[in-house]
């Protein structure tokens, strides 16, 4: 913290272990675990100049991620935790030029999230969460032409169900 201003950056994340590519998976009709990813970032695109895109497909992260329209992009395994994190800090920031809603706010709405991606009821018992989470596949992506900025590329597949949920976020300064 300084004077007149903060630096919050994102929590560290695993590196991108490969390239890959992927063919979009079929949509499926999920709009309340589409509507809390796209909550993580909420700020960015009422506040500031963000964009986002959030889907859920039948099929693993490869085809969510192509189903976001990015059909090439370097992946790497993300445990839960550093994934929820992720999920926390976008939640709280506000972007590049929006209003930083904080660390409480940014830390429900990726429970929020997170309960809705294991399906269930909120309020959400933590250890349930914990292992809901847990079973889920994660993933950090980033697509080829990522610059500096606020950035959340995260995937998840649910591999006893098969259908993978993919979220592409950015805001510039610019």
């Amino acid at each position: 913290f300084k004077a007149h201003e903060a630096s919050l950056p994102a929590p560290e994340a695993g590196p991108l272990a490969e390239d890959a590519r992927g063919e979009p998976g079929p949509l499926l009709d999920e709009p309340e675990l589409t509507r809390s990813l796209l909550d993580l970032v909420a700020t960015w695109l009422t506040g500031s100049s963000g964009r986002a895109e959030a889907v859920v497909v039948e099929g693993g992260a490869l085809e969510a991620i192509a189903a976001v329209g990015v059909p090439k992009f370097r992946i790497g395994p993300a445990p839960f935790g550093p994934a929820l994190a992720q999920m926390a800090w976008a939640g709280a920031s506000g972007g590049a030029h929006g209003r930083r809603r904080g660390a409480a706010a940014g830390r429900s709405i990726a429970w929020w999230a997170g309960a809705a991606l294991c399906d269930l009821e909120w309020p959400v018992d933590p250890a349930e969460l914990a292992a809901g989470l847990d079973r889920l596949r994660w993933y950090r992506w980033e697509p080829p032409s990522l610059t500096g900025g606020w950035n959340l590329h995260l995937a998840v597949e649910d591999p006893d169900d098969g259908w993978a949920a993919a979220l592409a976020a950015e805001d510039r300064v610019e």
